[in-house]
């Protein structure tokens, strides 16, 4: 998987949430993440077209039910219902939708898939594609963007 594919995901994910929360976030690791390793809350969008695969954005669920909280306004936010819930997958729907334009200002056409919100989940790919984890720092914690896709011939 080429470094700048990914590079469009991270970029996505640092300006949209700066956009919607004003917390920005650096990048602190890149690596090569094992299937078995799990996450409490996962924002899970598939990618088809020119490139196919699965991504990830994952969050402690502190850090979802903080960001639910400055989305909507700074409503409190005690546990993820159903409204906090959503409000962090409309989160990782606009990171991904971001991603998909960075890529077709690259030459890639790609759609992404219905996010869907998963609690304690593991990401897993095909054994031929590996999942590319970086973790990105902010004041109010860490997320984690897993990206596991391939190039399809154009």
């Amino acid at each position: 998987m080429r470094a700048e594919l990914i590079n469009s995901f991270l970029k996505a994910g640092q300006d949209v949430i700066k956009q919607m929360t004003g917390i920005n976030m650096e990048i602190e690791k890149t690596y090569i993440k094992k299937p078995s390793d799990n996450n409490n809350i996962a924002i899970v969008i598939g990618l088809k077209g020119e490139l196919e695969g699965i991504t990830a954005i994952s969050m402690e669920e502190p850090l979802a039910m903080k960001m639910a909280s400055i989305m909507m306004g700074g409503m409190p936010v005690s546990s993820l219902d159903e409204i906090s819930k959503s409000a962090v997958t409309e989160l990782g729907n606009m990171i991904l939708g971001n991603a998909a334009s960075l890529l077709y200002n690259d030459g890639f056409k790609v759609d992404i898939t219905t996010p869907q919100l998963i609690e304690n989940v593991a990401i897993q790919h095909s054994k031929d594609v590996p999942i590319i984890s970086t973790i990105m720092k902010g004041d109010i914690g860490k997320i984690e963007v897993e990206v596991a896709i391939r190039e399809m011939k154009k």
